[in-house]
């Protein structure tokens, strides 16, 4: 492989940067995806779903998804190291504090940055700078009901059914399996660029633990 794929990629040119899920709706409209398969018939993971749903929530509650995360989530969770973060190319003053990522090069050791891409600027599907500290209270408030009900959190953690009946192992935003001990597991990874993150709730009646 050329070592200057990441140049010859451009994904961190700034010249392309989206300036949010508007351009990431536009760029749907513009280039016409075809479509995979009709609603129902199939599930497939999908970051662009997110934006979507991202950008409902912003037109629905009439403030930006930012916003919002803010006033119905971090806020109330107590979450003052979480933000949805408007990404800036280099050092940051708002956020000094901040992790950047990096690749190693082919030699082993060399490092360099790896933590821009033209697609940051989305929300939704990512954009959330956190700590794991306050993950932990995200995950402690799941078990009471300050930010949603249990039948809402429930529902969340029920398989999708799909028209011809079969479940999938996907819920409302989290995978869905059975340990070997029949407990339910309930997780999600992710991951950009040079991070990756991944959160596994093991439940059974009365107790639940995380790992991140």
């Amino acid at each position: 492989m050329d070592q200057n794929w990441k140049t010859d990629l451009n994904y961190d040119d700034p010249a392309r940067y989206t300036d949010g899920n508007a351009d990431v709706i536009k760029m749907l409209v513009e280039k016409k995806p075809p479509v995979y398969f009709a609603p129902g018939e199939k599930w497939q993971y999908s970051n662009t779903g997110y934006n979507l749903l991202g950008t409902i929530v912003a037109k629905a509650s009439g403030v930006s998804f930012a916003d919002y995360t803010r006033k119905y989530i971090f806020d109330p969770a107590g979450m003052s190291r979480t933000v949805m973060y408007h990404f800036v190319i280099g050092p940051d003053p708002k956020m000094p504090d901040r992790a950047y990522g990096f690749q190693v090069g082919w030699d082993g050791t060399t490092r360099s940055p790896a933590d821009s891409h033209y697609l940051n600027h989305g929300q939704g599907e990512d954009g959330v700078y956190s700590t794991v500290g306050d993950l932990l209270k995200w995950d402690r408030i799941l078990y009471t009901e300050k930010l949603v009900s249990k039948a809402t959190l429930e529902e969340a953690f029920t398989p999708a059914v799909l028209n011809n009946g079969d479940t999938t192992e996907y819920g409302f935003g989290w995978f869905i399996q059975k340990s070997p001990t029949g407990k339910r597991m309930v997780s999600h990874s992710g991951g950009w660029l040079s991070f990756s993150t991944f959160i596994l709730r093991a439940m059974t009646r009365t107790s639940a633990w995380l790992c991140s």
